[in-house]
């Protein structure tokens, strides 16, 4: 998925993103999810509970330093 940008899919290019919007993003969760639900889960919870709360309500600093390796899949964004 790292390979393919799936990762960081819905994020701004200046973060490492795609730049895509919501409809890619559901449509890869939704494809993924029908070869197998675990690793589209992976995939909504990287972006949905750990990414997400970054680029929202981070600051210029938290998403400059944590965004481009959750957008590129150096790194999987979790919740805790």
């Amino acid at each position: 998925m790292a390979e393919l940008g799936l990762f960081g899919l819905v994020f701004p290019e200046q973060y490492g993103g795609g730049g895509f919007g919501t409809l890619e993003y559901v449509l890869a969760v939704e494809e993924i999810s029908r070869a197998c639900a675990s690793t589209g889960i992976t995939l909504a919870a990287h972006v949905s509970l750990g990414t997400w709360p970054i680029y929202n309500f981070g600051t210029e600093e938290q998403k400059r330093k944590y965004l481009p390796a959750l957008c590129s899949g150096e790194r999987l964004g979790a919740f805790g």
